[in-house]
């Protein structure tokens, strides 16, 4: 069936909806770096360096590690962590991390010196930890603090 004049103009509309969607898109694109790059000190490179960008860690129902088995993860060297807990017992620890996911809290465990401690991201700055607390907070996690890097 060859184009007629109505499916023409259709396309021609729906075309200058995609552009404009687009357009927009870019702007507020644009808008976010510029807000972003603003709040930061220094030359152009350097607040470039500063931007945070957001972290994510998909875990899937399931692949979580066998009970009994030994953390893998440790925090890094210089960042902001917030604190759940500390165990003796890892299955323990697993627990408290099986109830931070039920919440849809991202956490992770450690084993240092014996000890299997259960955090909550890491962070780069104090002000996002103190936000993400406030959130684990209101989620019942009232035990857990925020680690500066200066104490571990």
């Amino acid at each position: 069936m060859p184009p007629s004049e109505k499916s023409d103009k259709f396309y021609l509309i729906v075309g200058k909806i995609v552009v404009f969607i687009a357009r927009w898109l870019f702007y507020i694109a644009l808008f976010y770096i510029a807000f972003m790059m603003g709040s930061k000190q220094g030359t152009l490179k350097e607040r470039a360096k500063q931007v945070e960008f957001p972290k994510i860690k998909i875990i899937f129902p399931g692949a979580n590690q066998p009970s009994g088995s030994p953390p893998d993860e440790s925090p890094s060297p210089g960042a902001y962590l917030i604190w759940a807990g500390s165990f003796d017992n890892y299955s323990h620890a697993e627990a408290l991390l099986a109830e931070l996911h039920s919440k849809r809290i991202n956490g992770y465990i450690s084993e240092e010196a014996g000890q299997y401690h259960v955090y909550v991201g890491e962070f780069h700055s104090e002000h996002r930890a103190q936000a993400v607390l406030q959130q684990v907070h209101q989620q019942g996690f009232d035990e857990a603090t925020i680690i500066t890097p200066a104490t571990f």
